[in-house]
């Protein structure tokens, strides 16, 4: 260990230096390390430079604020033949203070050379930050890294003394040291070939310093039910009644499935075996009425949301499957055909069986490292999708000589148990193309198609009927004798088309059925 006597000239020099908030003690007679030539000898030769040149302390204050690695390092490597004022560059500045010509020899014996500028608000406001660094005033101190608790001060060019590796002074100090933060291997050209040692040492990447929220949907693709069926699922009579109902345009196609009409005869009696059924209903799109309105009168939907902390982030197959959707409601359907009157009651229909979710939305919390922290499913009712419940309800065998040309179909969501009772006339149209078959039998024959060539006739009808007070009126439609059964049954493709009724908020079908 070389041993260094410094003999500070002007104690009125010290605080100028030294006036920082916490009292420093200056070694003015002290023995230095002298570990570390390279640099040392640097520090001299920029506290030299920095001393006379303002250009060059903007500079190296302009390249600290960079964070070029997350913090206020110049990496001399890089910005040694930055130009920083007449074509000067950085290396050509300080090759002019260098006066024993040691920079070639400093620059190959450390090549992981660095300038940190410090930042030491935090433990003052009046202790020296690059950030309030005025570079107009040319009191810099310059030191190195270097082992023990001693810091030696450059200034001028000349090791002004030391102090303790405690103190902060007021003024700038520049720190000489080896950059931790980066790396570098040889190249067979021969420049170094530098990187961080750690990706996220990347200043030019996007730091993180608060946690950040996301948001995504799955999307299940759930498509609209369908108002089509399989050929196959369908009666027989029916296929022939779609079939021969487009040979004739005069013929309906109930003609065939009560009547046994064809394409060419237009007369027969009324088969009993068959019977109206109310085959399925759904909800119309996009409408979900009154179910969640007051839970207080009885509605009981509730779409779920799934929160947790942590874990793993659920897969696909799990929120296709996960409980959405909870609760029942009650259906009522009246069917008014004349004198026929019937009230079908479905009494606990879950919701899950009337709607699919078609998305879950998805929002997570990262923290600053990445770690998902909080996450969040929900589904929005705008995006639940509707489904078919099939109930296949027998009615009553379409006999037009008791029944009128149409009856009407209404649905009623029950939301209390207080009934109310009142009575309703309505005016129907009845078909008279009939004949009684022969002499002595009460057997009728329809003749022609549809209601034939007569004219209809029209008598009323007074029925009693039950309401359920406050329930929600889903709207009422009327089926007719002339509706087609089947829209279309395309060869090409194993489909049939059916006719669809809505209401304002009900999307139901109806298929004639052998009742037997």
């Amino acid at each position: 260990m070389k041993r260094n006597t410094i003999i500070i000239l002007s104690l009125t020099s010290l605080f100028v230096f030294f006036g920082c908030t916490k009292e420093i003690n200056i070694e003015t007679e002290t023995t230095l390390p002298n570990e570390n030539t390279a640099l040392s000898d640097f520090a001299e030769i920029l506290s030299s430079a920095v001393y006379s040149e303002l250009p060059l302390r903007d500079f190296i204050k302009s390249e600290a604020l960079k964070e070029f690695d997350r913090d206020f390092d110049v990496f001399y490597p890089f910005v040694k033949d930055e130009i920083v004022y007449d074509n000067q560059t950085f290396r050509q500045i300080l090759e002019k203070y260098d006066t024993k010509g040691l920079l070639q020899e400093i620059e190959a014996r450390e090549p992981l050379l660095n300038i940190l500028v410090p930042d030491w608000s935090w433990v003052d406001e009046e202790c020296f930050s690059v950030c309030n660094w005025d570079v107009a005033n040319p009191d810099v101190l310059v030191t190195y890294e270097c082992p023990g608790s001693l810091i030696p001060l450059y200034g001028k060019g000349e090791l002004l003394g030391s102090m303790q590796g405690n103190d902060f002074p007021s003024i700038p100090v520049l720190v000489v040291k080896r950059n931790e933060r980066m790396i570098f291997q040889p190249t067979k050209s021969g420049p170094l070939m530098y990187d961080f040692d750690d990706p996220a040492y990347d200043g030019s990447q996007e730091v993180k310093t608060k946690g950040t929220w996301y948001d995504d949907v799955y999307d299940f693709d759930i498509l609209p039910p369908s108002n089509t069926v399989h050929p196959l699922t369908l009666p027989s009579k029916v296929r022939v009644a779609y079939t021969e109902s487009k040979k004739n345009s005069l013929m309906k196609q109930r003609d065939h499935i009560y009547y046994d009409m064809t394409a060419v005869r237009d007369t027969g009696m009324v088969d009993f075996h068959y019977s109206e059924e109310l085959y399925r209903f759904c909800f119309a799109s996009g409408n979900i009425p009154a179910l969640t309105d007051d839970p207080m009168s009885g509605d009981s939907m509730a779409l779920n949301a799934l929160s947790y902390n942590y874990g793993q982030a659920m897969s696909e197959e799990a929120l296709k499957t996960y409980g959405w959707i909870e609760g029942r409601f009650e259906l009522i359907i009246t069917v008014k055909a004349g004198d026929h009157l019937e009230q079908i009651v479905l009494p606990s229909i879950q919701i899950s069986d009337a709607f699919a979710v078609d998305k879950v939305h998805y929002t997570w919390y990262e923290d600053i490292f990445g770690v998902v922290t909080y996450r969040w499913y929900r589904v929005e009712q705008s995006e639940l999708v509707p489904r078919w419940i099939v109930i296949n309800h027998e009615l009553f065998t379409w006999d037009l000589s008791i029944i009128p040309y149409s009856y009407s179909v209404h649905f009623e969501e029950k939301d209390s148990n207080i009934t109310t009772t009142y009575t309703q006339t309505t005016s129907y149209s009845y078909a008279t193309n009939f004949t009684v078959s022969g002499e002595g039998s009460t057997s009728t024959v329809k003749i022609g198609f549809g209601s034939g060539s007569s004219s209809q006739t029209s008598r009323s009808s007074t029925v009693t009927l039950t309401q359920n007070e406050g329930s929600d009126d889903l709207g009422t439609e009327e089926v007719y004798y002339s509706d087609a059964v089947v829209l279309s049954m395309p060869g090409s493709q194993p489909k049939a088309q059916l006719k669809s009724y809505t209401t304002e908020s009900i999307v139901f079908q109806v298929v004639p059925r052998n009742s037997n």
